[in-house]
C-alpha cells in the first residue's frame, strides 16, 4: 500500500521494473521526477498525470534513459 514514487537518475538504459499492487485498492504511481514516462497503451507522456495502478495488477516501466521511461500495465488509469 501507499504507491510507488519513481525517481530520476537511478535506473540506467535498459532498466526495467515491475511494480505489483497486491493490495484489493488501486495505488498511486507518482513519475513526475522523470522527464518523460510514455504511455505504452497511448504514447502519451504521462509523467505529470495521475497514474493509479488497479487492484491486483501488475505493470512494468522500461528506462530509455535514467530520466526517461515507458509504462505498460493491465490496469493503468491516467487522469
Amino acid at each position: 500500500t501507499g504507491g510507488w514514487t519513481v525517481p530520476a537518475s537511478v535506473f540506467y538504459a535498459g532498466a526495467t521494473v515491475t511494480l505489483l499492487n497486491d493490495s484489493a485498492s488501486a495505488q498511486n504511481v507518482t513519475a513526475s521526477a522523470l522527464t518523460y514516462l510514455w504511455n505504452g497503451a497511448d504514447g502519451v507522456n504521462i509523467k505529470a498525470s495521475t497514474i493509479a495502478l488497479g487492484a491486483r495488477s501488475m505493470a512494468t516501466i522500461w528506462f530509455e534513459s535514467a530520466s526517461v521511461g515507458y509504462i505498460q500495465g493491465s490496469a493503468i488509469t491516467v487522469s
